[in-house]
C-alpha cells in the first residue's frame, strides 16, 4: 500500500504518518522511486498508534506502550468506564437541578461533560479533545464551573481539530501545559512568554494553521471568553491574557488566546 491509502484506511494524516516515521514510531519500506510502503502489519501498527493517541497518551508514552496491547486495552476500558460514570453523574445532575439545586449546581457537575474552557458547537472529534485535555492533566484549575457552558463556534472548533492534527502538536501541547502550571503559581510574565514564542516559533505546520485562523482573534470566545475565563483564576492571569494580546499586536505578531506565531515564516517581529 502507497501512503495515500493508508491514510484514507486509518484516517490519520498522511504528514502525520510522515512525523511518525521521522521520530521512529514505524519503519517503512521505500520503493527506488522513494515512495513508501505499507505491509499489513504496518497498518496495524498504525491503527494501534492511532488508537493510544485516542486515550490521550503522548507520542513518548505511545512508544513505550507499543508492546504491550494487553494494558492498551486495560486503559481503554477504563475510559469507557469513565466515561458511564460522567453520563451517570449527569444524570444525577440534572436531576438534582429539578429537585431545586439551581443552575450552579447544574453547571458545576456538568462542566465535566462539557470542557474546561466551553461547551463546543458541535462534538469536537476524539483526537482533538484527548490532544488538548493534556494541556490541564495534573492540575486543579480554580474557575466558577459555569464557564463550562461557554459556547466555542464551530470556526474554533474546526481550527482547534486542524491544530490537533498537525506534525509538531505536541511542542505546542507542551508550551500551553507548563504556561498553565507558571500562571497558577503566579509566575508567567507576558513579555518573556511573547519574546520566546517569537524567538523559538511553534513547529511550522502549527504555526500555519494559527495564521489562517488569525481572524478568530476578534471571534467573541477569543477576544472576551478567555480573558475572562483567565481573570476568574485571578487578576494577575487576566492582565497575562490582556498583555499577551497588546505585546504580540505590537510586534506584529498572530495570537489566538495565548498562541502567538510570527505573521510570516521566518519573520523576526519587531521588538
Amino acid at each position: 500500500m502507497l501512503i495515500g491509502e493508508v491514510a484514507a484506511l486509518t484516517g490519520i494524516s498522511a504528514g502525520r504518518i510522515r512525523h511518525y516515521e521521522r521520530i521512529g514510531l514505524i519503519r517503512l519500506q521505500h520503493r527506488d522511486s522513494g515512495y513508501r510502503t505499507f505491509s499489513d502489519a504496518d497498518l496495524l501498527l498504525l491503527l494501534r498508534i492511532d488508537l493510544l493517541r485516542s486515550l490521550g497518551l503522548g507520542l513518548d508514552s505511545i512508544r513505550a506502550a507499543l508492546d504491550e496491547l494487553g494494558d492498551v486495552l486495560e486503559q481503554h476500558r477504563a475510559v469507557l468506564l469513565a466515561e458511564r460514570d460522567r453520563l451517570d453523574r449527569l444524570l444525577t445532575a440534572v436531576d438534582a437541578a429539578i429537585d431545586g439545586g439551581g443552575v450552579e449546581s447544574l453547571a458545576l457537575n456538568h462542566r465535566s461533560s462539557t470542557g474546561l474552557v466551553g461547551r463546543a458547537a458541535r462534538p469536537m472529534d476524539a483526537e482533538a479533545q484527548a490532544t488538548f485535555a493534556r494541556v490541564f492533566a495534573g492540575t486543579r484549575v480554580p474557575v466558577p464551573a459555569i464557564f463550562g457552558q461557554m459556547v466555542i463556534p464551530e470556526p474554533v472548533v474546526r481550527l482547534t481539530e486542524d491544530i490537533a492534527g498537525a506534525e509538531g502538536v505536541d511542542e505546542l501541547i507542551d508550551r500551553l501545559a507548563a504556561l498553565v502550571r507558571e500562571i497558577l503559581a503566579g509566575r508567567a510574565v507576558a513579555a518573556h512568554w511573547v519574546d520566546q514564542q517569537l524567538r523559538d516559533p511553534l513547529p511550522e505546520p502549527v504555526a500555519s494553521i494559527v495564521r489562517r485562523g488569525a481572524a478568530l482573534a476578534d471571534s467573541p470566545v477569543l477576544r472576551h471568553g478567555i480573558p475572562a475565563w483567565a481573570a476568574a483564576i485571578s487578576p494577575e492571569a487576566g492582565h497575562f491574557v490582556d498583555e499577551v494580546g497588546r505585546l504580540g499586536a505590537r510586534r506584529d505578531a498572530v495570537v489566538l488566546g495565548v498562541i502567538v506565531v510570527p505573521r510570516r515564516p521566518g519573520h523576526a517581529p519587531f521588538r
